[in-house]
């Protein structure tokens, strides 16, 4: 009787600590994020930082055609698509140059550039979406659900044609991988095989491109753990998210130099629109900006400044790890045992139980950089770039404190445990399990860097940290001009044609307006780039189809009252 009880008492507070949990984080979600917190975890990405991490310009503007928030890949995407697009090319452009009238776009970061999202992931361009096929063919209809993956797969060639455009193939180590989907309960394996088998009914042009292991053989040449009940393969991309933004963005400021201006460690504090007949105030610390258009490009911090978007789009806090591969890892096959023969060719999803929320993903940095495509930065080693660990001890009032939570100076170290040792020495043997080998393999010139002095250490893992992703509460981006609604205020109707203003591009564009995309609920690699790039052709007034350059939104990215009315954050929770 005493153990019943005693068990009783358990499961009641257990019941009493969730509840309390959950009532916290419904009042996180429906709070705002703030502006991104000063000071946050490092991660391996940005070592070293780019030389435009703290970049700004001594005199701040007093009036922009459009203002960006954000400069991670949505925010840079748009940049260049609207930059490239307006003055139709990368050449160097200057006002005494160009035939048309100069455009100003200003570009204001809270924090360095590039410190959000994108520099925290864990760098998948991984457009794997029959998971989710069959609940989008019952949603949207086959038609909708095939242009969504359309519009993800697009993400690889884009990313990597981009990289070599922009000279920025070596630095970005963009490149085709093979990504496996690795399963080791049956029944979960079963059941994305059906989803898969869905997909491939309606998408039947992707054929080819599909494999399903599940003889020993196969798992074995793999280099996975014995255990793994079956896998599901397909091609991917992989690149470095950090260094392909900075990048980008240091190309634009040098071929814009009188029409692109980047404010690092400047927060947009709020945005108005005092008057119908005038244009949008941005307010920040070093003063305010009139604008035509705002261009919303914070993921989950979009909330701060658009009241009604907090419940719609939720921000998420993830850990994530470099770490040292094993000394084995590399052979092929027993027959054929030569070392870095896959390194930096494969990535990974690990699916340890029967539930789809329990995965974990794997990524690596090549073995060298290529000739062909030489560097500025330090020779990569074949690190491990590791996350995810969501929900790995069930759910529970501490893996909840995660949701809502934009605090990325600090992370939850049970999970950085975790992913500390799964890869070998967790989890019945880790993901690779025997063929991990000795650990330590060195981790070439980190400790070299210059400006950043950590000491790595010789264990597996180099360095952890944590990023806040944004979740949606439909699961799908938003994208679009912000109806009054989701934004919060009326924008300006009948902008004014007094003063500096008249002698600006702006007449050129689209009609004012404030502008969104985002909420990639962990997606981003495959969602964001051609969501900015789309956007960006919205707001140079081009219709949709009209440019092939200007990728075609699926109706379901685009925001709309209706769509913002219906959208729900239990169904994403």
């Amino acid at each position: 009787m005493g153990a019943l009880l005693s068990q009783i008492r358990t499961t009641l507070a257990t019941f009493s600590s969730l509840a309390s949990a959950y009532s916290k984080l419904g009042k996180r979600i429906e709070s705002s994020p703030g502006i991104p917190v000063p000071n946050p975890s490092t991660p391996y990405w940005a070592i070293p930082p780019s030389s435009i991490a703290k970049h700004t310009h001594e005199e701040f503007p007093e009036y922009a055609d459009v203002v960006i928030i954000g400069s991670g890949i949505t925010g840079t995407s748009f940049a260049r698509e609207l930059l490239d697009g307006y003055y139709g090319g990368k050449k160097k452009v200057s006002d005494s140059d160009s035939d048309k009238k100069p455009i100003k776009v200003v570009m204001l970061e809270a924090r360095d550039a590039c410190s959000g999202a994108t520099a925290r992931n864990g760098g998948h361009v991984r457009p794997v979406s029959y998971p989710e096929y069959p609940a989008w063919k019952k949603k949207y209809g086959v038609e909708e659900a095939r242009g969504v993956v359309r519009f993800r797969r697009s993400h690889v060639e884009e990313m990597l044609r981009v990289a070599e455009e922009e000279d920025l193939l070596g630095d970005s180590q963009a490149r085709r991988v093979q990504t496996y989907d690795v399963f080791y309960e049956k029944a979960l394996f079963e059941d994305m095989k059906g989803r898969l088998e869905v997909y491939l009914e309606d998408i039947s042009e992707e054929k080819g491109e599909w494999a399903v292991l599940e003889d020993r053989e196969s798992i074995r040449n793999l280099q996975l753990a014995d255990r793994v009940a079956g896998i599901i393969s397909t091609a991917a991309g992989v690149l470095h998210p950090y260094r392909l933004v900075t990048g980008i963005l240091e190309r634009l400021l040098k071929t814009y130099p009188e029409s692109f201006f980047l404010f690092t460690n400047t927060p947009c504090t709020t945005v108005s629109a005092p008057f119908l007949n005038s244009n949008y105030i941005v307010r920040t610390p070093k003063g305010s900006i009139q604008t035509r258009h705002v261009i919303h490009a914070t993921n989950g911090w979009a909330s701060h400044l658009l009241e009604p978007m907090r419940s719609k789009i939720i921000p998420l806090r993830g850990v994530m790890t470099a770490q040292r591969p094993g000394t084995d890892l590399g052979h092929i096959s027993a027959t054929q045992p030569t070392k870095e023969s896959w390194l930096g060719q494969r990535s990974f999803l690990f699916f340890p139980g029967s539930e789809e929320l329990q995965f974990d993903y794997l990524s690596q940095m090549p073995v060298s950089t290529p000739a062909s495509s030489p560097s500025k930065y330090p020779t990569p080693s074949g690190e491990l770039m590791y996350g995810g660990g969501f929900f790995h001890n069930g759910i529970s009032e501490f893996n909840l404190t995660d949701i809502g939570n934009v605090d990325d100076t600090d992370w939850d170290h049970g999970v950085e445990a975790y992913l500390a040792g799964a890869l070998a020495s967790g989890l019945d043997g880790g993901w690779f399990g025997r063929h991990w080998g000795e650990e330590g393999r060195p981790s070439g010139d980190v400790t070299q860097f210059n400006g950043y002095n950590e000491e790595f250490g010789k264990g597996r893992v180099i360095k952890a940290w944590s990023g806040i992703m944004g979740y949606s509460a439909d699961r799908m981006p938003w994208v679009g001009r912000l109806p009054p609604k989701t934004a919060g205020r009326e924008g300006p109707k009948y902008p004014s044609k007094a003063g500096a203003a008249e002698e600006t591009a702006a007449s050129s564009l689209a009609t004012s307006g404030e502008w969104i995309a985002a909420g990639f609920s962990g997606e981003g690699m495959v969602q964001a780039w051609m969501c900015g790039k789309a956007l960006a052709g919205m707001v140079l007034g081009k219709d949709a189809g009209e440019d092939p350059a200007i990728p075609l939104l699926p109706d379901c990215l685009i925001i709309t009252e209706k769509r913002w009315r219906r959208a729900r954050p239990e169904d994403a929770i």
